[in-house]
């Protein structure tokens, strides 16, 4: 689980009031009758519009009424998190722990959120422990959703071991046992396998990082197919460009363009997904120089340097390079007239042998 993604506001919260007016007008109102899941009704109307301080008042308001109440703590913790205030978020979500520790593992996986090394590890198997032990309780409805969850805490504890304990001396080891759990876990969950890509790539074990990838790249056509229009849900954003990325390093340059076509249906202002693809064809046309020229693409993610003022300058300077050796489209088409006259001079000459 990651923290909230920023989105558009859902919900528009008096927008034409000055700020001043909007914080008094919500003081005067939690001083009325509201109930715990009132106050937390308005907190999350706060939080999708980005106004974390109002949504600090409902949730202390909340506190107030119910201090045992773990909901609120962990909320409370959630919006303190949204906010930076890690050391305030941590206290909140430990006061939740205190209450009921064997009881609900949200709380556990925010913690190894906001944990490193060792201690973010221990907060994960925590969160390990109480989802098997809900997973024995849980109708079969929701026995999925609960696996795809402990299967992206697996991924997690992995990532740990690529990261902030790679100096352990078990590192190699862990980081493969929690890869493969995370894999059997939930055999659908793409981030697992991309783990394990990750993992194997660090190994340099590169035929296993391909059969690994084929699997990760069947589901997400699998996914495409299927359900088109809830694929952001099924395989995210950032995890397909993962496999755009890992499909490059792999030498699976002609598996790239359909990945990325989507990603431009859902982001074209994205840099990334320009130069990736950009990337893949240029690798592409060294081999074969009738193949699709990438100028047009690495044009492209220049020109987004320049919008989004993104500050990339490897990935800049990576692409200028490529440009630099990268042919005109003027001279692809001499190119390509020089090849049809060849072949056309090709044929004559077998006609005259005739």
């Amino acid at each position: 689980m990651g923290k909230r993604k920023k989105q558009q506001k859902k919900k528009e919260v008096n927008d034409e009031a000055p700020p001043n007016e909007i914080e008094e007008e919500e003081e005067e109102k939690t001083e009325t009758n509201y109930t715990v899941d009132d106050l937390l009704e308005r907190v999350e109307n706060y939080v999708e519009a980005f106004q974390f301080d109002l949504a600090l008042k409902f949730c202390e308001k909340a506190t107030q009424l119910e201090p045992s109440n773990t909901k609120v703590l962990e909320t409370t913790g959630n919006v303190c998190a949204e906010m930076g205030d890690i050391v305030k978020a941590e206290e909140y979500y430990m006061k939740a722990v205190k209450i009921q520790p064997d009881k609900g593992f949200v709380k556990y996986l925010y913690l190894g959120q906001i944990s490193q090394g060792k201690a973010a590890v221990e907060f994960f198997l925590t969160a390990i422990n109480v989802m098997k032990s809900k997973l024995n309780n849980t109708e079969a409805a929701n026995v999925e959703n609960l696996k795809l969850q402990l299967s992206n805490v697996y991924c997690s504890l992995a990532e740990l071991y690529m990261t902030d304990c790679c100096m352990e001396e078990d590192a190699q080891k862990q980081c493969e046992k929690y890869c493969q759990e995370a894999i059997e876990s939930n055999e659908k969950n793409p981030d697992a396998y991309l783990n394990m890509c990750n993992y194997l790539l660090s190994s340099n074990e590169m035929e296993k990082t391909k059969e690994t990838l084929a699997k990760v790249y069947d589901l997400w056509k699998t996914f495409t197919e299927q359900d088109l229009d809830h694929i952001p849900s099924l395989i995210a954003y950032e995890s397909r460009l993962t496999l755009v990325k890992l499909l490059i390093e792999a030498e699976e340059y002609d598996k790239v363009s359909s990945i990325v076509d989507q990603l431009i249906e859902e982001n074209e202002d994205d840099v990334r997904i320009w130069y990736y693809l950009g990337l893949a064809k240029n690798l592409l046309f060294e081999n074969d120089n009738t193949l699709d020229n990438p100028r047009f693409y690495l044009e492209k993610a220049l020109e987004l340097f320049e919008k989004t003022g993104v500050e990339d300058i490897d990935m800049k300077e990576h692409i200028e390079e490529i440009l630099k050796v990268c042919p005109l489209e003027e001279d692809m088409e001499t190119i390509s007239e020089g090849e049809e006259e060849e072949i056309e001079s090709d044929e004559e000459e077998d006609q005259m042998e005739t």
